[in-house]
């Protein structure tokens, strides 16, 4: 009887003791799961550039965003509808704010579901943020920032392939029914099909067709400016340009800094008179061989002390100028300005009074509102008395007027066969 109850008491103190050694190693392990674990969701905002957005978020009704709008809050599970004249830029942002993890510009015709984002609760994760978006048809083009505290995975899903974005870069993604092509400028992409798996690296795109069938590599639209995103020293491809009516007043000055998490060219000045501040590339290039030439920036106007773009409407705070030749021999001029503010008081014209033609219109942007544009395809454009675009000579960015501020973090002249 003695023997069974010390075997009854040492089996009840080994039981305890595996318990206690179960505790001692199970809270701390499921506290350090959860950490792990644990998400939250990254903060996405949604500013509408042109035209009018159709957003339908879970358990909410139906909106109508417009341009001018206040930005709206994007939430996991929402289907974002461009219609053929919105153009919209989701910003991607840790939960607190505190640092950029990329953008995506939404183009016209454009449909597309946040069918997850998630981020890290707790400081302490190794885990990644996640971004998966399932583009139905359409272009989007996204923006990864640089030196974010920890990955981000951003993934996109169409009905041919899924798309793994991998690290800072820059890449577009166009959806048919027939095809999803994706174009990487900058970066990496895994691209995998039912059938194949592809890697691609930048300067390169992939087309997957509705059969499954992934052609790659394959040579992407060729980028005729050098440090369009101001990745490198801004005097190693670019020359600085500045010029004040008053030689008493400042010129203003370049410098790089970030927009979005990407390094930016910010053109500033502060003072009386009139003055120009900007970079300019040489370029000389030949477009034979080639039926495409776009432009496409992505920019942020943050003041201008002018209405719209001055008297003449030669005074944007933001403009680009491309210098180029016709099949004539004539050295001509293309420009498109960027404005954000309509003096009540003062009516001046919205395209440049002083420029050759084709004159265009200028473009209203926001306030402080990062914007993208992409322009019409300028061999056809500048098309004048028969006589096409032969060469391109020189591309110059520059803000005129006043005082301005302006930042650019993306510039590209692209060429396609």
């Amino acid at each position: 009887m003695r023997d069974n109850r010390e075997r009854l008491a040492w089996s009840a103190l080994l039981v305890a003791f595996a318990l206690f050694l179960a505790l001692l190693v199970g809270i701390p392990l499921g506290i350090f799961q959860w950490i792990q674990r644990a998400t939250i969701d990254p903060l996405i905002v949604l500013q509408v550039m042109k035209g009018t957005a159709q957003v339908e978020q879970p358990g909410d009704p139906r909106q109508l965003v417009s341009a001018g709008h206040a930005p709206v809050n994007i939430k996991p599970g929402a289907v974002i509808i461009n219609d053929a004249e919105a153009e919209t830029l989701l910003i991607v942002s840790s939960p607190s704010g505190e640092y950029p993890l990329g953008t995506v510009q939404i183009y016209p015709h454009t449909e597309l579901e946040i069918s997850l984002a998630k981020s890290p609760r707790y400081e302490q994760s190794r885990g990644s943020h996640r971004i998966e978006i399932v583009v139905a048809t359409g272009r989007i083009r996204l923006g990864l920032a640089r030196d974010v505290a920890r990955n981000t995975d951003i993934r996109c899903r169409t009905t041919h392939a899924h798309f793994l974005f991998w690290g800072a870069g820059s890449y577009s993604l166009d959806v048919d029914d027939q095809q999803s092509q994706v174009t990487v400028r900058e970066g990496k992409v895994t691209i995998v099909t039912h059938a194949d798996q592809l890697e691609l690296d930048e300067k390169h795109r992939a087309v997957v067709g509705e059969d499954g069938l992934l052609t790659g590599p394959l040579p992407p639209e060729r980028n005729l400016v050098a440090n369009g995103s101001f990745h490198q020293p801004i005097e190693q491809d670019w020359q600085i340009r500045t010029d004040a009516t008053d030689s008493s007043q400042s010129a203003g000055q370049v410098e790089i800094t970030t927009i979005g998490g990407k390094e930016a060219v910010r053109l500033v000045r502060s003072g009386t008179g009139h003055a120009e501040t900007g970079i300019h590339q040489i370029l000389n290039q030949s477009l034979n061989g080639y039926q495409s030439l776009t432009l496409h920036l992505s920019a942020r106007l943050d003041y201008q002390s002018l209405g719209v773009c001055g008297a003449l409407g030669s005074e944007c705070p933001l403009m680009v100028r491309i210098d180029y030749k016709d099949t004539a021999g004539s050295t001509r001029q293309w420009v498109q300005g960027f404005y954000y503010w309509v003096d009540p008081a003062v009516s001046n014209p919205t395209l440049c009074e002083t420029c050759p033609p084709p004159r265009q219109e200028h473009e209203q942007q926001g306030q402080g509102i990062q914007f993208f544009y992409d322009s019409p395809n300028l061999i056809e454009l500048l098309a004048q008395d028969g006589q096409s675009p032969l060469s391109v000579d020189e591309i110059t960015l520059y803000a005129s007027g006043h005082s301005y501020d302006v930042q650019v973090s993306e510039i590209e002249l692209l060429v396609g066969e």
